[in-house]
């Protein structure tokens, strides 16, 4: 028997999956894409690869586990490709003029722009290691935890809730909750932190 599902026997499982495995892919693209109609993006593009072959799920993995990982590999791709991208530096913009500045990002020695991409893996270093302390704050809270995730990718109000299937009241207590530990966790704000 082979290690992994194949194509066929991947879509035979996923049409299995009960309401529960779905609402679980759903929210972990609402939360990896930002909103809940990129998040259905972000899962149809993940599952779409498992059923076409080009991603397998080991038959010991769970598929909706399988689906998550795949999902997140998409948008640590997607976000790779972003950082590459050349920057233009938007202090050399003056009068429109686009092209001139976009001749200066050409222009950049290897020195500067090896600099530039040190300080950006740095600071998404430190933006990652703080994401991840704030979300073991919520470790003994599942919806909460949710609820951060959510806003850490900036979902607010209406999209929260349907989240995790609360109402505005419940919101509202739990970003109360968050607030504190939060607070409490880093007194001096963040960047003394980092």
């Amino acid at each position: 028997m082979k290690e992994y599902l194949t194509p066929e026997e991947a879509a035979g499982a996923y049409d299995e999956l009960d309401a529960a495995a779905w609402l679980k892919i759903q929210r972990a693209g609402t939360i990896l894409a930002g909103s809940k109609e990129a998040g259905r993006d972000l899962a149809q593009d993940a599952i779409g690869r498992a059923i076409v072959g080009d991603r397998n799920c080991p038959r010991n993995l769970d598929l909706v586990v399988f689906t998550v990982q795949v999902m997140k590999s998409i948008v640590s791709a997607a976000a790779k490709v972003a950082a590459s991208a050349k920057k233009i530096p938007f202090d050399d913009i003056r009068d429109g003029d686009l092209l001139e500045a976009a001749q200066k990002v050409e222009q950049r020695t290897a020195e500067e722009l090896l600099s530039d991409e040190e300080e950006d893996a740095q600071f998404c270093e430190r933006v990652a290691h703080l994401k991840q302390q704030v979300l073991t704050l919520f470790s003994d809270d599942d919806k909460t935890r949710y609820i951060v995730e959510g806003i850490m990718e900036g979902m607010e109000g209406v999209a929260l809730c349907d989240l995790v299937s609360i109402d505005m009241n419940e919101l509202a207590t739990r970003r109360r909750l968050i607030r504190r530990r939060i607070g409490q966790a880093f007194p001096h704000g963040w960047r003394y932190d980092v």
